[in-house]
């Protein structure tokens, strides 16, 4: 006899239920719209979206359970993300547009936010990287071998109508 999958919770902020307690008009389960599944993807996809913004604001990520005040605004956020993601799979109802627009302005606050959460950062991964992304190293660095020339230049790429690249 095959063994039943067994769902397990994937991410680290916010669960089903903690979307179920936001709409508690929607069932998650077996032939709904969405599925319980469904809701656990939409929570790890928004979740990918809020490391997305922590870790270009200089945070580690995931953020532990313990850095009680950024853990539940955290929370709070990706309950919001993926209830604005049931009500657009549902396709039906009032709520769609209003859902959408709470989560994005939630997402704004935190890419604007100005105010240091109580969690530990993590800045060299917010530093940019990959090819050709480089530091302009002064003269004297690149004359004693401290520096790298740059992999683009803005002179070596030309000029067009009289601008140059």
């Amino acid at each position: 006899m095959p063994k039943k999958a067994v769902e397990r919770e994937t991410t680290t902020y916010a669960s089903v239920a903690d979307v179920q307690s936001l709409v508690p008009v929607r069932k998650f389960g077996q032939g709904s719209n969405p599925s319980g599944t469904d809701v656990q993807l939409y929570l790890e996809l928004v979740e990918a979206e809020v490391h997305a913004i922590l870790v270009q604001k200089g945070y580690a990520v995931p953020v532990a359970e313990t850095n009680t005040a950024a853990f539940a605004l955290l929370r709070r956020i990706c309950a919001l993300g993926a209830v604005a993601q049931v009500e657009a799979s549902a396709g039906n109802g009032p709520n769609i547009d209003r859902t959408r627009i709470t989560y994005e302005a939630e997402k704004s606050r935190l890419e604007d936010a100005h105010f240091v959460m109580n969690a530990p950062k993590d800045e060299e991964r917010a530093k940019p990287r990959g090819p050709g992304v480089t530091t302009v190293p002064l003269p004297e660095d690149v004359e004693t071998g401290e520096g790298v020339e740059p992999f683009f230049k803005r002179s070596a790429i030309g000029t067009m109508r009289g601008t140059q690249f």
